[in-house]
């Protein structure tokens, strides 16, 4: 946005459509979609947003392929799905909302206008709304919460990069010196979004939170990215951006992650 300063990480506009490479997937199903981050609520936005629902669908959309395997996905949906029923939410079959979707999606040909080829924001929406609808009917679905990946910017400034309420080291350790204050520019990030969809598919929620960097800077400037198996094994970060999410709506969270098995 022209209005925004320019160091002002990446944010994405609900309903836009996703890259082509994009994808949507829901616990271990991958059907196509768009998202989209809106501005932060304001406090106390709970009571509007959830108002008096008690359950609640869940799914996941991930909107660059080259991530889908890259992070681990049903970690990240437990985490959201744990802070849920902290809150006194019930969460829908993640397998009854995955048929539900796919359904949908067929029907509304991946949300595209067929008049003009392209994504349609209105049938997007439409088919939310249509989601929900059927998610009510099925299993008492009051609000649908879906939970977007996707590769933003992180603005490095002081050798520090800095995206959506996180900060991490730019440099590799290996490459690390005096000068990395000194380190300046741009790096891809990881991000989520928490949205929440109500009647109509009309957006009444969306919050981000920053996951983790996916490169550095490493000798002699070299962009380096993080390895898979960094990204794979990172429940800390996953935990984090999820708490980042939904501070706005549900307020402080215990911890999210499953305890260990004894």
């Amino acid at each position: 946005m022209a209005s925004e300063p320019e160091q002002r990480p990446v944010r994405y506009d609900p309903g836009m459509p996703a890259l082509r490479r994009a994808r949507f997937v829901l616990t271990f199903a991958a059907i196509g979609l768009a998202a989209g981050v809106a501005a932060a609520p304001a406090e106390g936005a709970r009571p509007q947003v959830l108002g008096d629902a008690r359950t609640v669908a869940l799914a996941l959309e991930v909107q660059d392929a080259l991530i889908v395997d890259r992070v681990d996905r049903a970690a990240l949906l437990e985490h959201v799905r744990r802070a849920l029923e902290t809150a006194g939410v019930e969460v829908v079959p993640l397998e009854t909302t995955a048929e539900v979707i796919r359904s949908v999606r067929e029907a509304a040909r991946d949300w595209v206008d067929p008049a003009t080829g392209k994504f349609s924001r209105p049938r997007y929406a439409a088919g939310m709304g249509e989601v929900l609808r059927h998610l009510r009917e099925r299993a008492g679905a009051e609000r649908l919460v879906v939970v977007v990946l996707w590769v933003t910017e992180a603005h490095v400034s002081g050798g520090v990069a800095r995206w959506h309420g996180v900060e991490e080291p730019a440099v590799t350790p290996a490459a690390r010196s005096a000068w990395s204050r000194l380190r300046a520019g741009k790096l891809e990030a990881l991000s989520l979004a928490v949205n929440v969809r109500g009647e109509a598919g009309s957006l009444l929620y969306s919050e981000p939170g920053g996951v983790r960097l996916l490169s550095r800077f490493g000798r002699n400037d070299k962009i380096t990215p993080v390895l898979d198996a960094e990204l794979l094994d990172d429940p800390d970060r996953l935990e984090r951006a999820v708490r980042l999410a939904l501070a706005p709506l549900l307020g402080a969270l215990p911890a999210l992650a499953a305890p260990a098995a004894p």
